[in-house]
């Protein structure tokens, strides 16, 4: 009977420390459930899930800098650029320099140059936007291309640089015919109609 409860007993904690121990190597794997929602346009699910992930189960830096990028992307895309955290995407930016994910090196380019550009660094924000540019130019994600162009081609026509805009629109057209996205098609035909117009 001591034998059994013993056995019991070691099976339970064994149990229990296998919980724990997997509840740690699961963080990966939710990271890339909250990037598939955002993906998905589940912004505030994905924001939700981020926010409650215990800061103290992220054990590696590439888990870190996963973190850091999802939550500067659900935070920008719920509540828009903020220039005075740049501590989280300067870390992502620096993390994927090593070349381990082409993908994730230009989000986070993208998201470092969005931030800028409402900190009123415009030429900064768009060097930012063409680092992007080159890491997206690796990676088959024709959503990213679109989006990195879109926006060169947006904040090219604030500042006046028509030829730019007019480009950079083209090419957001060209990613969003690929894509069969009507809204896309047409946000990329006003941009250019408004690189002719000034």
């Amino acid at each position: 009977m001591i034998v059994k409860k013993s056995y019991f007993l070691f099976l339970l904690i064994f149990a229990t420390i296998f919980t724990i121990g997997c509840k740690g190597g699961d963080v990966t794997e939710e990271l890339e459930e909250i990037d598939s929602l955002l993906i998905h346009d589940k912004v505030d699910s994905a924001l939700h899930q981020l926010t409650n992930i215990p800061l103290k189960t992220i054990h590696n830096q590439a888990d870190s800098a996963y973190y850091f990028l999802l939550l500067t992307e659900a935070e920008y895309r719920t509540s828009g650029p903020n220039p005075s955290d740049s501590t989280s995407i300067n870390y992502c930016v620096e993390y994927y320099k090593n070349g381990s994910d082409d993908e994730k090196m230009a989000r986070s380019y993208y998201y470092k140059g969005v931030n800028t550009y409402s900190s009123l660094e415009p030429q900064k924000a768009i060097l930012f936007l063409k680092q992007a540019e080159i890491e997206a130019e690796k990676t088959q994600n024709i959503l990213l291309k679109h989006k990195i162009y879109e926006k060169i081609a947006y904040y090219n026509g604030l500042s006046y640089e028509k030829e730019l805009s007019l480009r950079y629109a083209q090419k957001a057209l060209r990613m969003a015919k690929i894509l069969n996205d009507k809204e896309r098609e047409a946000i990329a035909l006003i941009y250019m109609s408004s690189s002719y117009s000034f």
